[in-house]
Order: C-alpha cells, then sequence, then structure tokens
C-alpha cells in the first residue's frame, strides 16, 4: 500500500517512513499468506507555490510603491516647473514696465527742461521790452530838452517804427512760444494717462504677484504633503521589504527541508521497491507451498481464481464464493463480486502493477465503480506537473487524480465503461457515459481513446478523442499555445479543450475579469459554454461485461 500525506506549513520537522512486515507462524499460516502494511509521507508542493504568490505579491507592493513614488515627484517637477514659468513671465513683466516707467521719466525731464528754457526766453523778452521802454523814454527825455520840434517828430516817427518791429517780433515770439506751450500741455497730459496706465498695470501685477505667492504657499503645503505621503510609503516599503526579507529566508529554510524530505522520500522509495519485491517473492513461494500441500481443482473450489488463458482485456476470470486469504482485487468489481458491498477505499492490484494502490470504489447498482477524479471543494491543486500527473496526487476520500499510469494498466486489462457525474452550483445533476475508454502507457503519451456516448450531459469528451496528455510542463496539444499552461490542468487537450475536468475550481459563471483565459472545471455541453465552472465531478470507470 502506496499513501501520500502533505506535511503542514512552516513545520521543519523530519517525515520517516515506517515500515512494518509482520508474518505470524501460525498454524495455517502457509493458507493465510503475509500480509504488510506501507505508509509513505511526501512533502506538499502548495506551501512553495503559496510562498511563490506572496513573493508575487511583495514584488506588486515593491513596484506600487515605486511607481507612487514616481508619480509624486513627476507631479511635483510639473508644479515647479509652472511657477517657474509664472515667475520668469513676472519677472519680465516688471521689467518692461519699469523701462517704460523710466522713458516716461525721461520724456517728463525732457518736457520740465524745454518749459524751463520756454520760460528762460520769456524772461529775456521781458527784459528786452523793458530795455526798449527804457530806451524809449530816454528818448523822449532827451527829445525834450535838446532836439528842435522838426526833429522830435522825424525822431518820433523812427521811434515809433522801431517799436512797432520790436513789437511785430516779440508777438511773433510770443506766439511761437505759446504753440509749445500748447504742445508741451499734450505731451504733459499724454504722459499723465500713461503713467495712470502704467500705475494700473503694477497694481494688477502686485495682485497677480499676491496670486502666485498663495499658488506657491499651497505648492510648499503641498510638497510638504507629498514629502509626508513618501516617507510613509518609504516605511512600508521598507517593512514590505524586510517581510519580503523574512519570507524568502522562510523560502531557503522550506527549500532545504524540501531537498532533504526529498533525498529521504528517493531512499524510502528504494526501500519500498526492495520490500515490495521481497514481498512478492515471499506471496509466490507460499503459494507454491500451498499448490504442492492442496492441489486446485479445474473448476469449483472453496474459494480464489480461476485463470483461464492470460492476456490484455481477458474476461475469463471467474471469482466463485468468497475470495481466500491471498486473492488480490484487480479492481473494485472483483471486490463487489467477492461480498463487498460498502462503499470505500480498498487496495487493488492491477494487471502489471508492481504493488497494490489505495483507491475508492463506489459500490452501487450491482457493480463496483473504480473512481479515477473527483472534484468536490476545490481545496487541491490540480495545476501540477507531468510526473505528478503520471503517479496520482490527492486523497481518495476528497479530491484525487488516480494517475495515468494505473488509468492505463486498469484500461488495458478489462473492457470498462467510463462514468461521468457532474454537479452545477444550482444542484443539478447531469451525467454521460462512454462505452469506450482506453489509456495508452507513457511511451505514447497515455494517448485516449474514447467514444460510445450515451446521457443528459452532452458529449464534450469524444472531441479529446486520440489526444494525448499534456501538463503544464509538457506540451501535446495541437494548438500554437500552451493549453495546459494556460488552463492550470492536465488534461488530453486538442485546440484547446471542449472539457476540462481538472482545471480551476471557480464558482459558478466566471469571466475574463476573473481569468484571462477559460481554465474552469468545465463541460461545455451542459451549459453551452466555457466560463461555468462545475461544483462537483466524479469519473469512474466499471467494467462492459462482469
Amino acid at each position: 500500500m502506496l499513501t501520500r500525506q502533505l506535511p503542514s506549513r512552516g513545520k521543519r520537522a523530519m517525515w520517516k517512513l515506517l515500515v512494518l512486515l509482520v508474518v505470524v507462524p501460525t498454524r495455517g499460516a502457509e493458507e493465510r499468506g503475509c500480509t504488510s502494511t506501507f505508509q509513505v509521507w511526501q512533502p506538499d508542493q502548495d506551501v512553495l507555490r503559496q510562498i511563490e504568490h506572496v513573493q508575487h505579491a511583495v514584488q506588486n507592493l515593491t513596484y506600487f510603491c515605486q511607481a507612487q513614488t514616481a508619480k509624486a515627484e513627476t507631479k511635483m517637477s510639473q508644479h515647479l516647473t509652472e511657477f517657474h514659468n509664472a515667475t520668469w513671465r513676472l519677472e519680465r513683466d516688471i521689467l518692461s514696465m519699469r523701462v517704460t516707467r523710466m522713458d516716461a521719466q525721461l520724456q517728463t525731464t525732457k518736457l520740465t527742461a524745454d518749459v524751463s528754457n520756454v520760460r528762460r526766453e520769456l524772461d529775456n523778452n521781458n527784459r528786452r521790452v523793458d530795455d526798449l521802454e527804457l530806451d524809449l523814454y530816454m528818448l523822449r527825455t532827451k527829445y525834450k530838452d535838446a532836439a528842435p520840434r522838426y526833429e522830435r517828430a522825424q525822431l518820433s516817427n523812427d521811434v515809433a517804427s522801431l517799436l512797432k518791429n520790436s513789437v511785430g517780433d516779440l508777438k511773433a515770439e510770443w506766439l511761437l512760444m505759446k504753440r509749445e506751450i500748447d504742445s508741451l500741455k499734450r505731451e504733459s497730459r499724454r504722459l499723465s494717462h500713461q503713467y495712470n496706465r502704467e500705475n494700473n498695470s503694477s497694481h494688477q501685477v502686485a495682485e497677480e504677484m499676491r496670486q502666485v505667492s498663495g499658488g506657491l504657499r499651497a505648492l510648499e503645503k503641498r510638497t510638504v504633503r507629498t514629502d509626508d505621503l513618501l516617507h510613509r510609503m518609504e516605511g512600508r516599503l521598507n517593512k514590505a521589504l524586510a517581510d519580503f526579507d523574512q519570507v524568502k529566508d522562510t523560502l531557503v529554510d522550506l527549500k532545504l527541508e524540501r531537498e532533504e524530505h526529498h533525498n529521504e522520500m528517493t531512499s524510502l522509495r528504494q526501500s519500498n521497491i526492495r520490500v515490495q519485491k521481497e514481498l512478492h517473492e515471499l506471496q509466490v513461494d507460499t503459494n507454491r507451498l500451498k499448490e504442492r500441500q492442496h492441489p486446485l481443482p479445474a473448476q469449483g473450489g472453496s474459494g480464489g481464481r480461476v485463470l483461464g488463458a492470460q492476456g490484455e482485456n481477458s474476461p475469463d476470470v471467474v471469482l466463485q464464493g468468497a475470495a481466500g486469504d491471498d486473492f488480490i482485487p484487480r479492481d473494485c468489481h472483483e471486490l463487489y463480486q467477492t461480498g463487498s458491498r460498502t462503499s470505500g477505499v480498498y487496495h487493488v492490484q492491477p494487471s502489471g502493477a508492481p504493488y497494490m494502490t489505495p483507491v475508492y470504489c463506489l459500490m452501487l447498482n450491482g457493480t463496483g465503480h473504480t473512481v479515477i477524479q473527483r472534484r468536490v471543494d476545490g481545496l487541491l491543486n490540480f495545476n501540477r506537473r507531468w510526473l505528478e500527473y503520471q503517479y496520482g496526487f490527492g486523497n481518495p476520500y476528497a479530491e484525487f487524480w488516480v494517475g495515468n499510469d494505473l488509468l492505463h494498466l486498469l484500461t488495458q486489462q478489462k473492457h470498462y465503461l467510463l462514468r461521468v457525474d457532474l454537479l452545477d452550483w444550482e444542484g443539478k445533476r447531469y451525467w454521460a457515459e462512454y462505452s469506450q475508454f482506453v489509456v495508452a502507457d507513457s511511451s505514447n503519451h497515455y494517448r485516449l481513446r474514447v467514444g460510445g456516448y450515451t446521457g443528459d450531459a452532452g458529449d464534450s469528451l469524444s472531441y479529446h478523442d486520440n489526444m494525448a496528455f499534456s501538463t503544464e510542463d509538457v506540451d501535446n496539444d495541437l494548438h500554437t499555445r500552451h493549453c495546459a499552461a494556460e488552463n492550470q490542468g492536465g488534461w488530453w487537450f486538442n485546440h484547446c479543450f471542449s472539457s476540462n475536468l481538472n482545471g480551476v475550481f471557480h464558482r459558478a459563471w466566471y469571466s475574463q475579469a476573473s481569468s484571462n483565459y477559460a481554465d474552469g472545471v468545465v463541460w461545455y455541453t451542459a451549459k453551452d459554454s466555457e466560463f461555468y465552472s462545475m461544483k462537483g465531478v466524479t469519473m469512474m470507470l466499471k467494467p462492459k461485461t462482469p
């Protein structure tokens, strides 16, 4: 008997093999034969998968923190760039305003100088007028004192002409000065308006400066908050890195334990094979001894088998009465014929098998069904490698796969019917039965031969006829992609599947949002969809001709 038990996570205890070989030399020992019990424990692979999931989660958290940090730095850089651009524009406007103000001041200074010059010229003209009036007065005085009457009249005419010319010149100069003063006044008003506009622009710039200052303060506050967020994220990142280091150390320890367990299991398997060979030799010797002491008749007898011609799929095995102590059943149907009516785990040894294997026997409808696969709760991961599918995995009382080697040996010794029972999440049951079901050996990649469908679930298995078995590490399908890796389960994939009873245990309807591919426990024709995952599945064999 070869039984696998998986150790709990984190335990570092060493599991050892207990081989108990008991041979009781009592009366009738030759008739009872020898019994032996073997128990083998092997480490679970799911622990390493869960640790890998934790490692991926830590890496995702690290990448997320780095992305958030880069995003915050990018936003800060953008805000600083905008602030620098606004500051540069304001400085340019202020410089332009200063240049304009300086030009206005220069023009005002020039106008002031021109006004001063005009005023000086007016003063000079006034002085000239005063001088002329003084000269006139002096001439009049002299004329009264010395000049005769006729000279006085001539002089008066000359002086009058001179005075008229001087007054005309003065009037012309006065008009010119008046025009210049008017132009200076207009220029002064224009400069005043321009000065007012510059003052208004200065007030607007001051207001913009206040707004930019407020934005700068808000940006500084956001920068402080961003720094705090960065510090918190760095703290979380450091904590995540520390947890990752711990998980990594734990993973290293588990790998070391796994290597130790693997070495132990290798030695234990070698010991088991050696003990099995010795046990087989003892059984052969015991049978020979019994035949010498009590020769069996050609037909009939107190119990046991009467074997006809040997060969593959030979149905000429007749079980009469209760089986003897040395009886070794080849399947659950032979156990049913010996009187076993209780469903449960029994040990069978198909033709060609090196040792007995535990299988679940469902005693139903006048025969024993050999259960080869079961899905009930999703607690067992069916995304396994080639060797695990070859030798089988799981618990026969719960979810399990019997093993491709055993499937080949079972289907080669008799002609079996395959029965598939399905249960959906609404409580409805379906069934499908195939009159032909044969699995080739490992050299042919456990190629499937199936046909002869009956039932109400629809034919979703004939699509996989003549297909080799595929797992995540061995791709034997006909698709350009790797169906077993994408759909996460071993099966006889084609392009890729119409049924996949070893897929991921989803709950009823699922979508590509939760799964990248249609990777559920699928029987397409039952729901006309590859996105409905069954709740319960049982695959079992019974002989076509008992």
